[in-house]
C-alpha cells in the first residue's frame, strides 16, 4: 500500500462513507489560514462544527495518542507540533501515552512499555509540552477510571464493530507479526480502552476531572479512520440507550486526520514497530544527516518527496516558509540543500532530548 494521492482520493470518495465524511478545509481558524490547516491536518470530520460550539464558549478539547512501542520518531514530533499549534488557538489538548495499549495490543514487554511511558513524558516536556492547564498528558496505566470506564462501554460495543474496526495497514503488520491477525480478546480490550479514552471525556460523574469537556476532537492518522467509526457507533448506541444515566448523552464529536508521513526502506509509512522505516530517537547524527541529504528518490511533485514531507509537518513554520520549500523542491533549487541541512540541524537537536 502506498499512500500517495490515489490512496486519499479512494479513501475519501470510495470508502463506504454515508453520507460523505471527509472534508478538506475551506475555512480559517482564527488566525490560522485554511491553507496551512491543508497542509498540517489533510481533512476533517465536523471540525467546522468543533469550532462553532468553541466560539460559543462550550468547554471543547483535541485529544491525540501515542504509542509506547518504541522510541519517538518524526511522527511522534509532527503529531507534537501540530498539537501544540492547536493549543495556541486557545484549545485545550491532551495526550494520552498508549502504554497498556503497546503492552496488550503490540504485545510489547511491561517493563519495556513503562520505561519509554516515563521517557516519553520527560521527552514532551522539553519539547515545550508540559502538563498544565490546557495540556494534559496521561497514561493508561495508572488512571483506573478510564479502565473501568472501558469495562462499562462494553454494553455498547457489539462483535461487527470490532470485525470492522482494522486500520488500513492492519494485513502488513500481521504478515510482519506485530500485531494479532484475527480480533483476538487482546485486540478487543485495546480497542475498547482507546474508546474508553475517549468516552471518559464526558463522564457525568462529578468527582471525575473530565465531566467538563462535550466538545471533543480526536487527532488521528488518516488510516486510522476506523477507529472514529467504532466511536461514533459506540456514542450512538449510548444515546440510544436513555436509562443509562452514567454517560453523558450532550456530547458533540469531531476528527481531525493527519496525512501518513512517507517511509524509507520501501516501508508504507513511518512506524514504531518498524524501527528502520523511519529517522528516531535512537538514530545517530551521521544516519539523520545521511537521509535527509541522501535519501530521496525519484520523484515527480513535493507531496511524493519524504524529506519535504517530513519538513512540512514536524516544524512549525509560517505559510510564506511553506511556500517557499515547496517552490524549491518542485524546482530543484540549490538552496533547497541549505534548508535540507538546517532542517536536518532541528531534528537532531530535537531529537537529542530523548537521552538528555
Amino acid at each position: 500500500m502506498q499512500f500517495d494521492k490515489s490512496y486519499y482520493e479512494n479513501l475519501m470518495e470510495l470508502n463506504w462513507y454515508n453520507p460523505f465524511e471527509f472534508w478538506y478545509f475551506d475555512f480559517d481558524i482564527w488566525d490560522i489560514k485554511s491553507e496551512e490547516l491543508q497542509l498540517k491536518f489533510l481533512c476533517h470530520k465536523w471540525m467546522d462544527d468543533f469550532m462553532k460550539l468553541k466560539e460559543k464558549w462550550e468547554k471543547s478539547i483535541v485529544t491525540t495518542w501515542f504509542w509506547m512501542s518504541w522510541s519517538p520518531h518524526i511522527w511522534t514530533v509532527s503529531q507534537l507540533m501540530r498539537i501544540l499549534r492547536i493549543n495556541k488557538w486557545g484549545i485545550d489538548t491532551q495526550i494520552v501515552l498508549w502504554d497498556l495499549d503497546a503492552y496488550c495490543g503490540k504485545n510489547v514487554e511491561l517493563k519495556k512499555v513503562l520505561e519509554y511511558t516515563e521517557r516519553y513524558k520527560n521527552f514532551m516536556e522539553k519539547l515545550w509540552y508540559k502538563n498544565w492547564e490546557g495540556r494534559v498528558i496521561r497514561d493508561q496505566i495508572n488512571t483506573i477510571d478510564v479502565l473501568r470506564t472501558s469495562y462499562l462501554a462494553w454494553s455498547y460495543m457489539k462483535d461487527w464493530m470490532f470485525e470492522k474496526a482494522e486500520e488500513d495497514l492492519h494485513d502488513f503488520y500481521t504478515k510482519n507479526g506485530k500485531v494479532d491477525g484475527p480480533m483476538s480478546y487482546r485486540r478487543r480490550t485495546s480497542l475498547s480502552l482507546m474508546i474508553a479514552d475517549f468516552l471518559d471525556l464526558w463522564l457525568w460523574k462529578d468527582y471525575l476531572f473530565w465531566n467538563k469537556y462535550n466538545n471533543v476532537s480526536v487527532m488521528l492518522w488518516v488510516d486510522e479512520h476506523q477507529y472514529v467509526k467504532f466511536w461514533q457507533q459506540t456514542l450512538e448506541n449510548i444515546k440510544s440507550n436513555w436509562q443509562d444515566s452514567y454517560f453523558n448523552k450532550d456530547l458533540s464529536i469531531s476528527a481531525i486526520y493527519t496525512p501518513i508521513i512517507k517511509w524509507f526502506n520501501n516501508y508504507p509509512k513511518q512506524s514504531k514497530s518498524f524501527p528502520n522505516s523511519s529517522i528516531n530517537a535512537d538514530s545517530t547524527k551521521e544516519e539523520i544527516y545521511d537521509k535527509i541529504m541522501h535519501w530521496e528518490w525519484f520523484y515527480k511533485a513535493p507531496e511524493d518527496n519524504v524529506i519535504y514531507q517530513m519538513m512540512t509537518w514536524a516544524w512549525n513554520y509560517n505559510l510564506n516558509e511553506y511556500r517557499e520549500l515547496y517552490n524549491d523542491c518542485a524546482n530543484k533549487w540549490a538552496k533547497r540543500e541549505l534548508h535540507k541541512k538546517e532542517f536536518a540541524d532541528y531534528l537532531i537537536s530535537i531529537l537529542s532530548m530523548w537521552d538528555k
